[in-house]
Formats: C-alpha cells, structure tokens, sequence
C-alpha cells in the first residue's frame, strides 16, 4: 500500500493531476466501446458481459459485475491472508477475472496457472470431490467457449467454470485453515 501511495504521489508531483484526469476520461470511453461491442458480449469473460449475452439491461449487468467484484475481493482478501502462498495466489488471480468487467477470452491463460496451482495441491493432498471436474471445465471452458454451437453462451460458459474455480479455491483454503487450527 505505501508503495502504491508513494508511486502515486511521485507521478502527481511531476505531472500534475490532468494525466490522471486525462486516464479516467479515457478509461470510461473506453468502457462504453466495450460494453457495446456485440464480440465483446459474446467472447467477454466477466460477469457484465455474461449477463450482457444473456440479454440482461446494461444497468444490471453493471450492478451484478459490481456485485461480483465485491465479493471477488472479499474472497480474494480473506484467502490472502489465510491460506497457503500457492493457494492465495491462485485466488488472486481467478478473482481478478470476476472482479473486471473487460476481461476477455484471450486474457484468459493466466487463468490456467490458477488451475495448475490447484492441481498442484490435488496431487500433493489428494483431490476433493468436485474438484477434478471444476479443474477440467475452468481449464476448458475458453477453449469450448470458441465452439461454433448456437446453444453455448461463450461468457456465461467461461464465468460460470471461473466462479466454480473461484468458490473450490476458497473451500480448499477454508478448510487447509481449519486443519491448521485443530
């Protein structure tokens, strides 16, 4: 944090505060090319464009992406600073993609280090019931995602396979802390 802030405050004091101004104009111009993009909804990997491709209102799907990162970084926080380095790592970074609403599929690879991770820890302590399956389907899902079938919500395929990922991280984490304790 104190880095941040100090980066923060060195940049203000050599450039002032309109680059700053100049970003987040830009950044909510850029927010509003994206939510309207028809490939962006279709191939987004965020809860917002999920929602946008089921034929939700803009309004709500914003309101559940803010939701959703809400609870991202909760889950994200409290593994942080309970579970292994492993299993925090692979948290923050499954977090991330339901904490954004501009994810996409190609962003998606670094997703698949949170699977390795978690697999990583299936093979040491052996696998949970589920677990191999929700690997499987968050591994997978960008790649099916880009399946030609009509029937297959390429985003709602790829947030619902990261929010499985997301949920097992977090019961595994919960429950290498409860071990910890007894």
């Amino acid at each position: 944090g104190a880095i941040l802030l100090g980066l923060l405050l060195a940049s203000l004091a050599a450039f002032g505060v309109d680059p700053w101004l100049a970003w987040l104009h830009t950044v909510h111009d850029f927010g509003g090319g994206v939510a309207s993009s028809a490939a962006h909804q279709r191939y987004g990997a965020s809860i917002a464009f999920a929602a946008l491709d089921l034929g939700l209102a803009a309004p709500l799907a914003k309101a559940l992406q803010a939701a959703a990162a809400l609870a991202a970084l909760a889950g994200t926080a409290w593994s942080l600073l309970r579970a292994t380095p492993p299993l925090a790592s692979a948290s923050l970074l499954c977090g991330m993609f339901l904490a954004t609403p501009y994810a996409a599929l190609y962003d998606l690879p670094a997703a698949s280090l949170a699977c390795l991770l978690l697999a990583a820890q299936g093979w040491h302590d052996g696998f949970r019931r589920g677990e191999v399956a929700v690997l499987l389907a968050a591994w997978c899902a960008p790649l099916l995602a880009l399946a030609p079938w009509p029937w297959v919500h390429p985003s709602v395929l790829t947030v619902a396979a990261l929010a499985a990922l997301f949920v097992m991280l977090l019961r595994r984490a919960g429950a290498a802390q409860a071990a910890a304790l007894s």
